[in-house]
């Protein structure tokens, strides 16, 4: 009788055993048939800019016609580490600004060290998170790039945006 018992717990096992296999086989199935069904993957061209910030790209174009100004500047061209890649702490640090986007780079023309960055100028709009700004304008803050925010829905105008650059150059 005890062996019997043994017996069918044995096969029960085995039936959950196998109806376990049995639904994880059928789910992975199901997900490769969605998954064919759905359109493959494919990258697409996106604008540079938005309409707004092309606006306001002239704007700064012609508010500063004696500096360089660059849209959409990636953050790992004006940052670095100090350490090199084989260091422990090097992918983490760099994960802190290598994804980041700054709008706008203004440099005074025709100088290629760090130093001729005069300002990140950003343009604030309701996508932008206040704590995240915060972080970001103090990680260049840290090197020495100053950062100027403006809110797009009152955008400066081109005399505003002269003084405001002209007085970070003055100190």
């Amino acid at each position: 009788m005890l062996e019997s018992i043994h017996v069918l717990r044995g096969l029960l096992w085995v039936v959950f055993a196998l109806s376990a296999a049995g639904v994880i086989g059928l789910v992975v199935h199901l997900k490769r048939w969605v998954r064919a069904q759905l359109p493959p993957p494919a990258l697409k061209a996106r604008p540079v800019m938005t309409p707004n910030e092309e606006e306001f790209f002239g704007r700064l174009q012609r508010a500063l016609p004696e500096y360089d100004v660059l849209a959409q500047v990636g953050m790992g061209a004006l940052l670095t580490t100090t350490v090199s890649e084989d260091h422990p702490a090097f992918w983490e640090l760099r994960k802190q600004f290598a994804q980041k986007i700054a709008d706008f780079v203004v440099l005074r023309r025709g100088e290629k060290s760090p130093s001729a960055v005069v300002a990140v100028i950003e343009l604030d709009d309701r996508t932008h998170d206040k704590r995240k700004d915060a972080e970001r304008d103090a990680m260049l803050a840290s090197v020495g790039i100053r950062t100027v925010r403006f809110e797009s829905r009152a955008k400066p105008s081109e005399q505003e945006i002269r003084r405001r650059i002209a007085a970070l150059e003055r100190g």
